[in-house]
């Protein structure tokens, strides 16, 4: 006889057998201390009440648990500096339909995204959610391709411990797409059901990006603001880094000094600096202005692409692009990122469409849930002023999947 119950909630469960008058059949068998028993099942993997002398029945004791879930998260918060991650928990992105879904175990998970180039290694941290208590139930990854190693190993890993894990090391040897998937596994290695997913895309750099940095000098003032400029570029690579993109001084002879006839009085925005002193913009080079702030000027900095395509009734218009952004009174590479995230198409995290003059080249926000301002990390948002400096750390997935097409 073959008893499979159907059980669709966690809890403990007693079944009583009245197996004697069923089958009236008794199993004699003898215990340790010499004595007969009776007993009419055998099930190892169960906490097996004996039946007494005659008596015929057998209890067997269940305990039901969530097979639960696997996350996978970053090993730290600067890990934007060696590989894009998108763990695919935040509610807003969910529902903007970005994540590959599936149902696991009757509920709703969405899978996490690892962006990295071949032959990097890409520690990840791995976080079991769940309520079961058996010592013997291991975790194991797999994945279908050898070009994935996962701790060394292909295929499949070793065992790991429910609750006492290590970080596993991902390396892609070829460029490509790779899925890990998560199971739940008993000691002997036989997997129970599946706990977890990752998506690997490995990916080339893109070509790098010329970017020119000018320091502005107002009328009254005797120098031009002072700026590292190589320190400023790698700290605004380490941020786009994750997405594939790296950014490098033009070496080509341009005057990094720009006097202009505004005083320190007066107001100097982004349309003056591209549009009012004739400077000429070339399509392949990024601009950034280093220019002092004025009293009145709230804005840390500003960058916008003036350009892309003009709709008039029936009539487009290809305008030349001017990819620049300028910085009021600092040279924060945070700023600089934010901004460069303007020049490359990006809209803020808050903003749809209707906010912006949204060109060819503009990130699409049309149907996508958007997340209030000043509540997450994301180069794209604001960030509050204070002590200690909160940093900007993280690009969406959705936002490197566009800014890879740049």
């Amino acid at each position: 006889m073959t008893f499979k119950p159907e059980i669709t909630q966690v809890g403990n469960y007693t079944l009583l057998i009245e197996a004697k008058d069923a089958l009236n059949v008794i199993y004699k068998y003898t215990d340790a201390s010499g004595v007969q028993r009776d007993t009419l099942v055998k099930a190892s993997n169960l906490n097996l009440m004996y039946a007494q002398q005659n008596v015929g029945q057998v209890i067997i004791k269940i305990n039901v648990f969530d097979a639960g879930r696997l996350l996978f998260k970053p090993i730290d918060e600067n890990y934007h500096e060696h590989y894009g991650f998108d763990d695919a928990l935040t509610v807003q992105c969910q529902q903007s339909s970005d994540y590959e879904k599936i149902n696991m175990n009757g509920a709703d998970y969405f899978v996490s995204w690892l962006g990295t180039v071949k032959n990097n290694d890409v520690e990840i941290k791995m976080e079991y959610i769940g309520n079961i208590l058996d010592a013997d139930t291991k975790i194991k990854l797999k994945c279908s391709s050898n070009n994935l190693t996962m701790d060394g190993r292909t295929r499949e890993t070793d065992l790991y411990d429910l609750f006492q894990f290590q970080n596993i090391i991902f390396k892609a040897s070829q460029e490509g797409t790779y899925y890990v998937q998560a199971f739940l596994a008993s000691s002997d290695g036989t997997e129970i059901c599946r706990i977890g997913k990752i998506k690997i895309d490995s990916k080339p750099m893109r070509p790098v990006k010329k970017v020119r940095i000018i320091r502005v000098k107002r009328s009254d003032e005797t120098l031009c603001p002072t700026v590292d400029k190589a320190q400023l570029i790698h700290e605004v690579n380490s941020l786009y880094k994750q997405a594939f993109l790296k950014f490098d001084l033009d070496n080509a002879a341009y005057n990094d000094s720009l006097p202009i006839a505004k005083a320190t009085t007066d107001m100097v925005g982004l349309g003056y600096l591209t549009d009012s002193i004739g400077l000429t913009f070339a399509n392949d080079i990024y601009y950034i202005f280093i220019v002092s702030k004025n009293n009145n000027e709230t804005k840390a900095g500003e960058g916008l692409l003036t350009g892309g395509k003009m709709t008039q009734g029936t009539t487009v218009t290809e305008l030349r692009l001017k990819k620049a952004s300028v910085l009021f009174g600092h040279t924060d590479s945070d700023v600089a990122t934010h901004e460069l995230g303007h020049n490359l198409g990006l809209q803020h995290i808050w903003e749809n469409d209707a906010n912006v003059n949204a060109y060819s080249y503009t990130l699409n926000h049309r149907n996508r849930f958007l997340i209030p301002q000043y509540t997450t990390r994301n180069p794209m948002d604001y960030i509050r002023t204070g002590t200690p400096k909160t940093h900007r750390r993280y690009f969406y997935k959705y936002q490197i999947e566009h800014l890879i097409t740049r």
